[in-house]
């Protein structure tokens, strides 16, 4: 535990951060055991004093609440003109 608080979570905590899977949905439960046995998903190191976790206390984030967080954004169109000069 640093100084803010901070622990890396464990296995527990990242399957539940990573949210439940639909019972029939062996691809995703083979992929997400894959990947944590690969190494994919690897956990979260300690952070150093330097680092923005040994500094500042975050609460954390489900991924389902990023995911949902992402539509408030939407892309703004550009105008790109291109200009020839000789």
């Amino acid at each position: 535990m640093t100084s803010t608080g901070f622990t890396p979570p464990n296995q527990r905590t990242r399957q539940l951060a990573i949210g439940a899977t639909k019972a029939g949905d062996q691809k995703l439960k083979a992929f997400l055991k894959g990947a944590e046995e690969s190494g994919l998903f690897a956990p979260v190191n300690p952070p150093r004093p330097s680092d923005w976790l040994g500094t500042y206390k975050e609460p954390g984030q489900p991924a389902a609440s990023y995911i949902n967080s992402l539509s408030r954004y939407r892309p703004v169109s550009v105008n790109l003109s291109l200009i020839h000069q000789n």
